[in-house]
């Protein structure tokens, strides 16, 4: 069994989101959703939390400074992995350096509060995933 993944917007659904569904995800993307766009990126974290979704998500620029906020608040979400480094949307290298934070965390409650951080840079090289503290 999969993970449930929301995928932000930068990240393309009809190739990243297929893929991901070809290994056995249960992948939403905000890009197909017409209603969803304009989600500011706390309410794109928010939606991600309510629907037990693990947020994927090229924005290194905000969402640190979003979940340091959120846990000096006490506010828990349902898991969060920042692709860093590279080409959010590229299909196999995005899947790959996701499928490396899967493997080692297969089980959707594993996600609970944690932050990943893939560096799409390194997915064809092959570089183990880092973790990333915020």
């Amino acid at each position: 069994m999969g993970l449930r993944l929301l995928l932000d917007a930068t990240i393309p659904t009809a190739t990243v989101g297929r893929l991901l569904a070809t290994h056995g995800h249960d992948v939403a993307g905000l890009n197909q959703e017409p209603a969803l766009d304009g989600l500011d990126d706390e309410a794109v974290l928010e939606l991600a939390t309510r629907d037990a979704s693990v947020l994927v998500t090229g924005n290194t620029a905000d969402y640190p400074r979003i979940l340091r906020e959120w846990a000096s608040l006490g506010r828990s979400h349902a898991g969060v992995i920042l692709l860093h480094g590279g080409d959010p949307t590229a299909p196999e290298i995005v899947l790959r350096c996701i499928d490396l934070w899967i493997e080692r965390r297969p089980k959707q409650e594993n996600w609970i509060d944690f932050v990943a951080l893939a560096d799409v840079g390194a997915g064809a090289g092959g570089r183990r995933p880092v973790r990333q503290e915020v």
